[in-house]
């Protein structure tokens, strides 16, 4: 039996020059089998032909070896090893018909065309796309011609991504529509790593981004300044620009927003060493993404890894609300002895009444959701912020599972928890009030085993039932803010400005919720950037003038 075998076919092409095609090569050779399967180690979706030592049209492959192969030729001149590795290498020279020195000579001058794409496209080597204009590696598993009614090149790919527990291979694919003449290389939508311009910077700073991703997926609660991108209930993908703080939490974000998410295992070569850390071949495979939950928007979403930073904290955010001494000096007290962390004061039953919670009552803009900040800024933990129109509370049993979810977040995420609106589950059951009485009765229920600190906050005096009484650790109401209280809300709001202790006093004049003091200082901060100047009096006295004309021509018009 030869060492190889050629199978011809019949061609019904008359355009064809030859009547016979080259149908497949046969390797009979265990020598040659095994020379092959060594070249060929590592090259993906390759290991059955090289297991039965048959190979097919248009042997692609053995382009992407072909300068291995002639020097395992080489090397053997002489034997007989050496003679199987040419009448191979003859036998697909003469198929490829002076295709690669075609696509050399395209490749020197960075162009290709629609037929040479399989040459370029080699499976196992490392492409650079650039969706969302981030720059993403990705390793080529195959590659296909499909005639499809718009025929296309197929390319599927993989990289690595973390399911919130462990990393794995996540599959993906692109496809470049048929085109006519050549190509720029770096025009196609997924760019070989070896033709990148600045290939050397490229694949350092996609290193030092996947040993950030390791770092950052192990972190909690940071500060993100840039797009995101959410999905809709309709599966519909937005993006949109945020500045604020986020949670990472990845293994939360593929539970509620995708159910789950298919990563392959990674083979040893690209897994993590003992001490967990990848070598700088798999980390510049890594997703460019981390994925969480966005606290302003109280949206899951996907990150940009770049945009993500250490929070920088307000050191004298505590000290500087506005709020009587002895209640500020309690309020502290309280928080840094929380037994949620603190191991101490536990119920009687293992695991009740580990929590701390805290009722907030007055009229909107007294500084209820500032005391709330402030708390989660002094402790240096997040504040999750949910309000009863966020829960679906018209079954009680929907009700449990969404509150349910909310309490597991917060405690997962070891953050202050601020339920705005809390009247519906606090005021007191009524005979004649079934849904009243299921709402509150599950409330109670799910604030008993709650390890944490919880703020609820009313708009309103109630009268709230009996069984909260021995729940709530704290109760404050906040009065309307008096001038001297609203003079002090400005200087807080304001920070280290250059306003007198009389322009304070003046500002304190003005009739303002703290909410709107806060708002109108954002504009003046806004109007003084545009000036590119500092904030001044003469900012704060121009926003004011203008909000409060247009606010007493509104209230005018209503009452004409």
């Amino acid at each position: 039996m030869s060492a190889i075998a050629l199978r011809f076919k019949k061609d019904t092409d008359e355009l064809r020059e030859r009547p016979l095609t080259l149908h497949s090569i046969v390797v009979h050779s265990l020598e040659l089998k095994t020379l092959l399967r060594r070249v060929f180690k590592g090259y993906p979706s390759f290991a059955r032909e090289l297991q039965k030592g048959k190979f097919q049209p248009p042997f692609t492959e053995f382009f992407h070896k072909w300068d291995a192969l002639r020097d395992e030729a080489k090397a053997s001149t002489g034997t007989r090893l050496g003679e199987e590795i040419e009448a191979l290498c003859s036998a697909l020279d003469e198929e490829f018909n002076g295709k690669p020195d075609e696509f050399n000579e395209m490749a020197k001058q960075n162009v290709v065309t629609w037929n040479l794409l399989d040459y370029l496209y080699e499976p196992g080597t490392v492409i650079v796309t650039r969706s969302r204009k981030i720059e993403q590696a990705q390793r080529i598993v195959a590659t296909d011609y499909v005639n499809d009614k718009t025929p296309n090149f197929h390319v599927e790919t993989e990289y690595i991504d973390f399911d919130g527990s462990e990393y794995g291979l996540r599959q993906s694919c692109f496809k470049i529509d048929q085109f006519k003449g050549s190509r720029k290389i770096i025009s196609l939508p997924g760019i070989p790593l070896a033709y990148e311009a600045q290939r050397e910077d490229l694949e350092h700073k996609l290193r030092s981004r996947g040993h950030r991703i390791v770092e950052l997926n192990q972190a909690k609660y940071m500060q993100y300044n840039g797009f995101v991108w959410t999905l809709s209930r309709f599966g519909v993908c937005r993006e949109r620009f945020i500045e604020g703080r986020i949670l990472v939490d990845g293994d939360r974000y593929w539970k509620y927003v995708s159910h789950g998410i298919s990563l392959e295992p990674l083979p040893n070569e690209m897994a993590p060493e003992a001490d967990g850390n990848f070598a700088p071949e798999s980390l510049v495979l890594f997703s460019p993404y981390i994925r969480g939950y966005d606290l302003t928007s109280k949206q899951w979403a996907e990150f940009e890894a770049d945009n993500i930073r250490s929070i920088t904290w307000s050191e004298f955010a505590f000290d500087r609300l506005v709020l009587a001494q002895d209640r500020k000096v309690l309020l502290k007290a309280l928080i840094d002895s929380n037994p949620s962390y603190k191991g101490k004061m536990d119920d009687i039953i293992q695991g009740k009444g580990q929590g701390l919670v805290i009722l907030l009552s007055g009229s909107p803009g007294t500084g209820k959701t500032l005391t709330a900040e402030a708390i989660a800024e002094h402790l240096r933990i997040p504040i999750f912020a949910a309000t009863v129109s966020d829960l679906d509370s018209t079954y009680a049993s929907s009700l449990e599972e969404e509150l349910s979810k909310v309490l597991e977040l917060s405690a997962r995420w070891g953050a202050v928890l601020l339920l705005d609106e809390a009247d519906a589950f606090l005021e007191t059951r009524s005979d004649d009030d079934l849904m009243l009485n299921q709402r509150v009765a599950v409330f109670l229920r799910l604030l008993e085993y709650y390890k944490g600190v919880l703020i609820l906050t009313t708009n309103r005096l109630l009268t709230f039932d009996p069984a909260f009484h021995s729940r709530i650790h704290l109760t404050l109401h906040y009065d309307a803010l008096d001038e001297a209280a609203r003079a002090a809300v400005w200087k807080t709001f304001l920070g280290t400005s250059v306003l007198s202790e009389d322009d304070y006093k003046r500002l304190g004049k003005h009739n303002l919720s703290g909410r709107r003091i806060k708002n109108f200082v954002k504009m003046a901060q806004l109007l003084a950037q545009s000036q590119q100047c500092e904030l001044g009096m003469s900012h704060l006295d121009h926003v004011l003038g203008v909000a409060m004309h247009g606010e007493t021509s509104f209230a005018s018009e209503e009452t004409w």
